[in-house]
């Protein structure tokens, strides 16, 4: 099975260029002037002439200005909003479907801190192309427009403002670069400590069996550190820029209050033109204050493009053109397979042939590390072989589409994973119909019964929460058989699926797989001689090599319902 990669792509959102959004950024940034021009006319012309019913139009004129301007931000922001959810909505969807899609070993090549971080970081483009950043690329230009009002209202005063800005960007830029290096080693450290508790999380059994808290608080205690100390870098670079923002902001308005005042004593400017020019100069150094945050931002934003770009490319497996004409009968068939997971690494399989015919049930045995989990991936076609093929009822593995395929081949994996939802929902994997008395059958069987109808909600019992923590692994792993079973597939794969089991649980799984042998294909991975009886061949696997081994002597077992009574 050769991957492909994946057809999504990321579409960067260009919600601000959208006519209705670039229509209401004008009409608010045109608006803006309301204010200023009437500061300008109140002190040069209304007050001197005493014109109150004058003033009285202009405040009321204002206040209409004011209501419209609210009004077209409101839509605004509301079309953002909406623009913004729907990216969000189509790229988290792209994401999980190219997830779903991907090939198992490229997909678990990564850590699960790295892929969260990828998913995480569609939240940040979404803020980040539907905020107030991106409506910096609309308001950019006003600037010019402010500027040629205050030459026109101070004249050579614009140049006040023209200074500030060109000092406060050079010292920037300096900030800017350090930023950009600072928000890189937070990501890092931030990974590689969410990459730690995922890993602890799912490995708490393990960590408390073999008393190892004292050593794993110790290391979280140093990556929490390293991100502690990133994150303090980083706030101290961004409370250095933001204060000399608001610095140069003050500046810029004291500069310009202080030359436009001995100008009006020397009767070359009007009290108006001061207010109007002193106003102007505070709205155009806000654009260039956030065009500072965007320039900074963009870097991280840079990155963030990047991780869901590599998640929405992850390569696909490969589909086959294939198609089911009916359910399979079960025929497995391996000829030379070799398989290793890298060209320098080790062969984990040489050479393995092996063949499996309808309804035959065989055993596999080996010790740890042996290879037997990679040889039941290579049957469902999780991985591909490097040399030999794999053949299911006649035909390459790899002519079938996968999910089709693995509809009728049931895995029961050594550590089965319980969703959110209920123990029925869990059972039938939310599916409907003949899945659900399928699974109340095989709950059954399997002894799962007496224990469901001692809870208080019975089958809509949540099997997360509270619950998940007190569920027995013996009693999550048959909720699990069920659910790989209640789909009715032909060939059934055990994979020493039960390790939690105590004798009456085990022989309820004795008669179960002993009932199913009958009209299915059974491989059954295990090194317990009860399991290992059920089935007619078996095999050994060491040092890549697979090779047949003596039957296990029958003896008589009482089932479990015979021993419960």
């Amino acid at each position: 099975m050769t991957p492909v990669s994946a057809p999504e792509e990321l579409v960067v959102p260009r919600a601000w260029a959208r006519p209705d959004v670039l229509a209401a950024s004008v009409c608010m940034n045109l608006l803006a002037l309301a204010l200023p021009i009437a500061i300008l006319q109140v002190y040069d012309r209304i007050l001197p002439n005493a014109a109150y019913e004058t003033l009285a139009v202009f405040v009321s004129a204002l206040i209409v200005v004011a209501l419209i301007d609210g009004a077209i931000g409101y839509a605004r922001n509301f079309i953002l909003a909406r623009c913004g959810a729907r990216f969000e909505y189509r790229t988290d969807m792209a994401a999980i479907r190219a997830a779903l899609r991907a090939d198992l070993a490229c997909f678990e090549s990564v850590p699960h801190g790295a892929q969260l971080e990828r998913f995480q970081s569609i939240q940040a483009l979404r803020e980040f192309y539907h905020g107030p950043a991106m409506m910096l690329v609309v308001e950019l230009p006003f600037v010019v427009l402010f500027l040629a009002l205050i030459w026109r209202f101070s004249g050579t005063m614009v140049l006040i403002p023209l200074a500030m800005i060109g000092v406060f960007l050079a010292i920037s830029m300096f900030f800017g670069n350090q930023l950009r290096a600072a928000i890189e080693t937070k990501g890092d450290h931030h990974e590689r400590r969410q990459n730690f508790i995922i890993e602890c999380l799912r490995g708490m059994h393990t960590v408390k069996a073999l008393a190892m808290e004292q050593q794993m608080l110790r290391r979280y205690e140093r990556l929490q550190g390293n991100s502690a100390d990133s994150v303090c870098e980083l706030a101290r670079i961004n409370s250095i820029v933001n204060g000399l923002a608001t610095t140069f902001s003050q500046a810029i308005m004291v500069c310009f209050v202080s030359i436009g005042s001995i100008n009006v004593v020397n009767g070359t400017l009007s009290v108006g033109a001061l207010a109007a020019g002193t106003m102007l100069a505070g709205r155009v150094l806000q654009p260039t204050l956030r065009a500072l945050s965007f320039w900074t931002f963009r870097q991280s934003i840079a990155d963030k493009e990047a991780k869901v770009r590599a998640l929405l490319a992850l390569p696909r497996e490969h589909a086959g053109a294939a198609t089911m004409s009916g359910t399979l009968a079960g025929h497995i068939t391996l000829r030379e397979v070799s398989f290793r997971y890298g060209e320098d690494m080790p062969w984990i399989l040489q050479g393995v042939d092996l063949d499996i015919q309808p309804g035959e049930s065989v055993s596999l045995e080996g010790a740890n590390g042996a290879g037997k989990s990679t040889l039941i991936n290579l049957i469902m076609g999780f991985v591909t072989p490097q040399q030999g093929e794999i053949l299911i009822d006649g035909a390459d593995i790899g002519t079938y589409e996968p999910n089709a395929l693995r509809e009728q081949i049931a895995l029961i994996p050594q550590d089965g994973v319980l969703f959110h939802g209920s123990l029925l929902e869990n059972m039938t994997l939310f599916r409907e119909g003949e899945y659900v008395s399928d699974a109340v059958a095989l709950a059954r069987k399997l002894g799962l019964d007496d224990t469901i109808l001692k809870l208080p909600e019975g089958l809509d019992t949540l099997a997360t929460g509270d619950l998940s923590q007190a569920i027995p692994n013996g009693f999550a792993q048959r909720l699990v058989m069920v659910r790989a079973l209640a789909g009715r597939p032909r060939v059934i794969i055990f994979d020493d699926a039960n390790p939690g089991f105590d004798d009456r649980n085990d022989r309820y799984l004795q008669d179960l797989l002993g009932e199913l042998k009958r009209d299915h294909t059974l491989i059954v991975v295990s090194h317990r001689p009860s399991l290992q009886r059920i089935c007619e061949r078996h095999y050994r696997l060491a040092d890549g090599r697979l090779s047949t081994t003596d039957a296990v002597p029958a003896r008589p077992i009482a089932s479990a319902r015979e021993c419960a009574a």
